[in-house]
């Protein structure tokens, strides 16, 4: 009711600038907190040599281990007030990798939606 009231592109009437926001900012968000969580299990970090889903046991690789970061100064009285005791925050690299996909992905997809209502309308 609120919201989806400025169009995107003519060419698809139904898309908007509201849900293309959005849609940014909750793949971003999926894309960092499934980096995290995926990587928690042994099954999606070990490589395998067969098809089957039997546990594997192997050293965790690098990208999968969290590393603490040092917050910007700007976060550090907001972290404090919180009562985080230090100003750090543990992520892994694989959480970047997530939202960087999840940022392309975001700015991509679109154009997809884009060219099936122009072929739509062309034929």
């Amino acid at each position: 009711f609120l919201f989806g009231r400025t169009p995107l592109i003519s060419l698809s009437p139904k898309k908007t600038w509201e849900g293309f926001i959005g849609a940014f900012v909750m793949t971003l968000i999926t894309g960092f907190l499934l980096g995290r969580f995926l990587g928690s299990f042994p099954i999606m970090v070990c490589p395998k040599n067969d098809l089957s889903f039997s546990a594997t046991d192997c050293v965790t690789p690098i990208a999968f281990i969290p590393t603490p970061y040092l917050l910007p100064d700007f976060l550090q009285p907001v972290s404090a007030k919180l009562g985080f005791e230090n100003n750090t925050v543990s992520l892994t690299p694989m959480q970047w990798h997530g939202v960087m996909l999840a940022l392309f992905a975001s700015i991509i997809a679109p154009f997809g939606g884009f060219f099936a209502s122009g072929f739509k309308r062309a034929f």
